[in-house]
């Protein structure tokens, strides 16, 4: 990002003796409220702990306090020097000392434990949740809607519907509302043009062949082929993965997606077709848990 100096800015800290700096809890309050920092409620129990977070252009950081004091201090070091002096937008003077420098305010600030301000500042910043809980601001966060489904990367948003995919500038979200760092897949995104298939799409597609015992040839490959079964075993496994990926949640439609083998049975699994490799690809999507399906039965 880059460390600027908003309007309205007033130092929250001050000259003290010689070559000395003191700071106000309350104008610190302020200045990390002017530069986006609040708390984020994720339950309605307003006692329940919160979370620290930095709006940063539309975009929601989740920050501690050693995160904080960084932030602070890279600020102040990316401030040119003649803004702590005189006349200077970070001008600290008064009637008993000049303005506190730009060195003397990042000594002080390097200085400082980073739990200091937990108590007196953090603990008092505003409050937000996406539910609008009691003693809390409601803020909006985006999200997919039931016909489109959004995935972000470092350079742009994918935007996908059922005619369309492409690629659109993080301002178009982020004017319906704000998105959360981590769900920002860290990588540039480049789409291939229409008609082209990626290499994941190919081999989504070919492990849908099926056998026909009819054909034969040199090469094995040869005797499989994308029949119609193929057809609708492929939609189905497209439409649960763009479920997986998508973020739009109907509460009154609740879904869980399997993957099984379409030949095995009961004591007979069958393997080999892709299927882990296409459930594993859900990582490079969205965060995922691994549970261990197998169960071992008590003796009796």
């Amino acid at each position: 990002m880059d460390y600027l100096i908003k309007p309205r800015t007033v130092p929250f800290w001050s000259p003290e003796k010689k070559s000395g700096v003191s700071t106000n809890s309350y104008l610190m309050l302020q200045f990390l409220k002017h530069y986006g920092f609040s708390s984020f409620q994720t339950v309605s129990d307003r006692t329940s702990s919160k979370t620290l977070i930095l709006n940063e252009d539309g975009v929601l950081k989740v920050f501690d306090e050693t995160n904080l004091k960084r932030w602070v201090q890279r600020w102040l070091e990316s401030i040119d020097e003649k803004e702590f002096l005189k006349d200077g937008l970070l001008d600290t003077t008064t009637d008993q000392f000049p303005s506190a420098s730009k060195y003397e305010v990042l000594s002080f600030w390097v200085g400082t434990g980073a739990s200091k301000w937990k108590s007196s500042v953090l603990e008092t910043l505003p409050v937000y949740s996406d539910e609008g809980y009691s003693g809390s601001e409601k803020i909006n966060l985006f999200t997919d809607s039931g016909n489109t489904c959004h995935v972000p990367f470092r350079n742009g948003v994918v935007k996908i519907t059922k005619d369309q995919i492409s690629l659109i500038d993080f301002d178009e979200v982020k004017s319906q509302g704000a998105i959360w760092e981590s769900s920002i897949i860290n990588r540039d995104i480049k789409l291939e043009p229409d008609g082209n298939k990626g290499l994941f799409e190919e081999f989504c597609e070919r492990s849908m062949y099926r056998k026909d015992v009819t054909l034969s040839g040199e090469d094995w490959m040869d005797e499989y082929r994308f029949d119609d079964f193929s057809e609708g075993q492929y939609r189905s496994m497209r439409t649960a993965y763009g479920y997986l990926i998508h973020t739009f949640n109907n509460q009154d439609l609740s879904k869980a997606i399997y993957f099984i083998d379409a030949d095995s049975d009961l004591g007979r699994p069958q393997g080999g077709n892709g299927k882990s490799v296409i459930m594993r690809s859900i990582e490079h999507w969205k965060k995922t848990v691994k549970q261990d399906g197998k169960l071992t039965c008590p003796h009796v």
